[in-house]
């Protein structure tokens, strides 16, 4: 059903085909694998699954966090704060139609990534890749970052902080180690990781393939360290 939250809503599509719907005068979004949608505060939109036999697999980020406390308790007073339903089909506004005379809401400023188009940055002498998905620079929020790491086998991050931002990282493919603090997690395909704000933390890929993570910084800042290094130069590892 169409709805709308207080805080920001962040979806990259895993497998399968989604469309975004909204309120007249917003053109619907589809969304394919690979692609991402950042919904700012209290627009309204409704999720469609496109796929006729198939699920749309998606991750569902909201900054700040506290409307996803709804889906683990459907009970839970805060997280039944963060969705209030709009009152009729999607695409249609809350409230009463609009009579004759009444000029049409503004069209909701979706913005829309797709990540097999977004260059990537080159770093760690070409052992590391990053595609910026959601920045500042195109969603005029500092609220959040969403984008991909791709890490080549053995490469190692060193311990890093964030003093104020969250990270959250979700595998897609691949693996090793992240020690959070002296504690060692296993990095492996569909885990999920929330980082607290200033907790050391370090990476290091040992697998086989290369690995794929989606990186999520609350609020943006972090990913100001990615700086393009261009192509590695020969003959040096």
């Amino acid at each position: 059903r169409s709805h709308k939250h207080p805080v920001a809503e962040i979806l990259y599509v895993l497998k399968g085909h989604a469309r975004i719907l909204s309120q007249p005068g917003t053109p619907p979004e589809k969304l394919d694998e690979g692609m991402a949608i950042y919904i700012p505060i209290g627009a309204p939109h409704a999720i469609e699954n496109m796929g006729r036999q198939s699920s749309a697999v998606m991750l569902d980020y909201f900054v700040p966090m506290g409307p996803e406390r709804v889906y683990r308790d459907p009970t839970d007073p805060a997280g039944r704060s963060g969705f209030e339903v709009l009152h009729g089909p999607p695409s249609t506004p809350s409230g009463p139609p609009a009579g004759a005379g009444t000029p049409p809401a503004p069209p909701v400023g979706f913005v829309v990534v797709n990540a097999a188009k977004v260059a990537p940055i080159t770093m760690a002498g070409g052992k590391a890749h990053v595609r910026k998905l959601f920045t500042r620079q195109n969603t005029g929020k500092e609220s959040a970052y969403l984008g991909i790491l791709e890490a080549e086998p053995g490469l190692l991050i060193p311990s890093q902080t964030h003093p104020t931002s969250a990270e959250i990282l979700y595998v897609v493919s691949g693996g090793g180690v992240v020690n959070i603090g002296v504690e060692p997690v296993g990095l492996e395909p569909d885990l999920a990781i929330h980082i607290p704000e200033g907790q050391p933390h370090l990476l290091q890929f040992n697998g086989p393939d290369k690995t794929v993570i989606i990186q999520l910084f609350a609020p943006a800042g972090p990913e100001q360290r990615y700086i393009d290094e261009g192509p590695a130069p020969k003959g040096k590892p």
